[in-house]
C-alpha cells in the first residue's frame, strides 16, 4: 500500500495545527512550514474539514484550528479522511461480487492497520518530528 502526497501533506498540516494548538494558523504559514503549495494545501484543508478535523476562522488573522485537541485525534482518522478510508483493495469496500479465499487476508491487514493507526496520537507524532 502505498500513500498519496495527499496524506503527506495532509498529515505535516495537521502536525501544524497541532503544535499551535491555541493559536488561528493561515494556509500561509502552513504552506511555509510544510513545503506545499497554498492550491495545494487548499484542496487538504477542505477535505480535512469536511471530515470535521479542523475549523476554519474567517476575517483578518483567519486561517484553521484543529477541531478537537491533538490528544483527541488520532492517526488513523486523518488518513482515512485524505485516503477514501484506506480500503486498498475492492473487496474490502464491498466491491466484489464474492469474497475470495484472500478476503480474510486482506481483511485482518486492512483491520490491523487500521488499529495500529487509531492508537497512534497526532500529538504524539508531532513532538518528535524534530528528529526528522
Amino acid at each position: 500500500m502505498k500513500l498519496s502526497s495527499k496524506s503527506r501533506y495532509g498529515l505535516k498540516a495537521m502536525c501544524e495545527l497541532a503544535v499551535k494548538y491555541d493559536e488561528v494558523v493561515s494556509t500561509l504559514q502552513i504552506a511555509e512550514s510544510t513545503s506545499t503549495s497554498e492550491a495545494y494545501l487548499e484542496q487538504l484543508m477542505a477535505i480535512l474539514k469536511r471530515a470535521g478535523l479542523i475549523v476554519s476562522i474567517r476575517g483578518a488573522g483567519g486561517g484553521y484550528k484543529l477541531a478537537r485537541s491533538p490528544y483527541d485525534i488520532s492517526v488513523g482518522e486523518i488518513l482515512r479522511a485524505l485516503e477514501d478510508d484506506l480500503k486498498f483493495v475492492e473487496c474490502i469496500s464491498g466491491e466484489c461480487e464474492k469474497k475470495c479465499k484472500c478476503y480474510t487476508v486482506w481483511q485482518k491487514l486492512y483491520d490491523t492497520i487500521n488499529n495500529s493507526l487509531d492508537n497512534m496520537k497526532l500529538i504524539e507524532i508531532c513532538e518528535g518530528e524534530e528528529n526528522e
